[in-house]
């Protein structure tokens, strides 16, 4: 009984050993950067996702890597970590933290952190926190933004400064800059809205260009068939408005 309770606690001890190595090996590994990476299907690639690479990556299918800089080729790929550099995909281009560089997708691309880039897509460029640079896509979307946008639909949450094209472009926060669209919305708006329908939600100075042209608190210029200001003398007029 004894000499197995010995040899159980030898046993404990050897695997408590054992993964403090594996552990202490990964750590190592996770401080590596390699230049160049080749991937089939993620986990099938070299080296390993947790690591980084500087110069050159190919997926052929998917790849992962850590932080990235250099130019990342291939059909789809995600760095759960930051990218400096170019990433070329046929299907998605995918940062885990901030870009500074370039994406090019057949479909889309995704930051999730700030990002200082150009990105173009067919689908979809789609970024968590501040843009500042351009997109062209289908749908653009971000948290704050500073630069330039084209596309079917443009979203911004945060404060934007921007020259915006596309069908519909709506900024949920301040917009400061120049929106044509058919639709441009803005909460706050600094700037110039030409399009079909054009509306700040809460205070604006701005001139507004359009079919129907809405504002809360405004100050500025409207010229449509239809246009409203709140906070004017006469709130609704027919081909312009005015309220300083």
């Amino acid at each position: 009984m004894k000499k197995s309770s010995l040899l159980i606690l030898a046993c404990v001890v050897a695997c408590g050993a054992f993964a403090e190595k594996v552990a202490g090996a990964e750590d190592a590994l996770e401080c590596e950067s390699f230049p160049c990476s080749l991937a089939f299907a993620a986990p099938l690639q070299y080296p390993y996702e947790i690591c980084d690479v500087e110069y050159f990556s190919y997926n052929l299918i998917y790849g992962e890597r850590n932080n990235l800089s250099g130019w990342d080729l291939g059909l789809v790929s995600r760095a759960k970590g930051d990218v400096t550099g170019l990433q070329t995909m046929g299907l998605v281009s995918w940062s885990g933290s901030n870009l500074r560089g370039c994406q090019i997708s057949g479909l889309g691309n995704f930051v999730f952190g700030n990002a200082k880039a150009f990105q173009l897509a067919s689908v979809a460029n789609c970024n968590s926190a501040d843009f500042v640079g351009a997109q062209i896509a289908a749908v653009n979307c971000n948290g704050a933004f500073w630069g330039f946008q084209l596309g079917a639909f443009n979203f911004n949450k945060g404060v934007s400064k921007a020259l915006q094209i596309a069908a519909v472009n709506a900024n949920s926060g301040e917009f400061n800059g120049w929106s044509f669209g058919a639709v441009n919305c803005a909460g706050r708006c600094n700037g110039f809205q030409m399009g079909v329908i054009n509306t700040i939600t809460d205070t604006g100075k701005a001139v507004q260009l359009g079919l129907f042209n809405s504002a809360a608190n405004f100050s500025g210029l409207q010229f449509g068939f239809l246009n409203v200001i709140e906070n004017a003398p006469i709130p609704v007029m027919v081909l312009m408005n005015a309220q300083f």
